[in-house]
């Protein structure tokens, strides 16, 4: 966090069959996780990303806070190719974009070194997505059962705004 991160709750067992439990085992899951995150840190995760994108009816009434999903799924974790996931986003970005990414591998690591300097070539600047909730006046208190994926046009002369996922 000192870095600039944002740290959000992708559930406490990373169960991509989470959103088929209940509404009781999926508050469970999340609400371990704030807590574990909160005494580790100081800071209450405010997003959320769900294992694998699953989004169901007792998702929405499970998780308060907002539902953050992706624009483009490089889909680092099955390839484990830098070249492949730096072409996937350099070729799709636009404005706005949330791009899902994993931070445990050393390929994605090595995608980054090229990736971040050519979006701030082309004049995007990386931000959090609670930065780019901001800068794009969006309404997400509580998270009003609505999942976010993309942050349509806000732009200022010559900045536009992509977000990196923080989620591994």
């Amino acid at each position: 966090m000192e870095r600039g991160h944002e740290v959000g709750n992708h559930s406490y067992d990373h169960d991509i069959h989470l959103s088929k439990k209940g509404v009781d085992y999926i508050r469970n899951e999340f609400d371990k996780t704030d807590q574990a995150v909160q005494n580790a840190s100081g800071v209450a995760p405010a997003l959320v990303r769900l294992p694998g994108g699953n989004y169901t009816a007792d998702v929405k009434t499970a998780v308060s806070k907002p539902l953050i999903f992706w624009s483009i799924d490089t889909e680092d974790w099955r390839s484990r190719d830098a070249e492949k996931t730096k072409q996937i986003v350099l070729s799709q970005v636009k404005d706005g974009d949330i791009v899902l990414m994993h931070a445990l591998y050393l390929s994605t690591a090595e995608a980054c070194k090229a990736i971040i300097p050519e979006l701030t070539a082309r004049g995007y600047q990386l931000v959090t997505v609670s930065e780019m909730i901001r800068f794009r006046g969006q309404d997400v208190a509580g998270g009003n059962g609505i999942q976010y994926k993309h942050f349509l046009l806000w732009r200022r002369k010559h900045r536009l705004q992509v977000r990196k996922a923080p989620f591994p």
